[in-house]
């Protein structure tokens, strides 16, 4: 079983980044921001040494940054901004699937 942990990291803006780690290792990351009750997400990448792992083995690291980044805003009752391309394709396609935390205030 994986142990699966994130981290949040903000300057004083509220900027910075949201890092998914599994058993110690880190996957990858997103920009992200927070501003009132919404989280912004702007990039989402995995780690550097895993990118080639990532095409290979097909680990799903993006789809598990975003359920990690889903489930803490679901629990702090956020609403995400979806500006990274990634993101926003995926909530658009599993639009019902979101609909509780997807802020449609904004949109490309």
């Amino acid at each position: 079983m994986n142990n699966n942990d994130f981290k949040i990291a903000l300057d004083e803006t509220g900027k910075g980044t949201f890092k998914l780690f599994e058993n110690g290792a880190e996957l990858g990351f997103m920009l992200i921001s927070l501003s009132g009750n919404n989280v912004t997400i702007y990039h989402t990448e995995a780690s550097k040494n895993l990118k080639d792992e990532f095409v290979t083995l097909n680990r799903g690291i993006g789809q598990k940054l975003i359920d990690s980044v889903v489930k803490y805003a679901r629990v702090k009752s956020f609403k995400i901004i979806p500006q990274c391309p990634y993101v926003y394709n995926h909530f658009r396609q599993n639009s019902k699937e979101y609909k509780d935390i997807w802020n449609r205030g904004w949109d490309f």
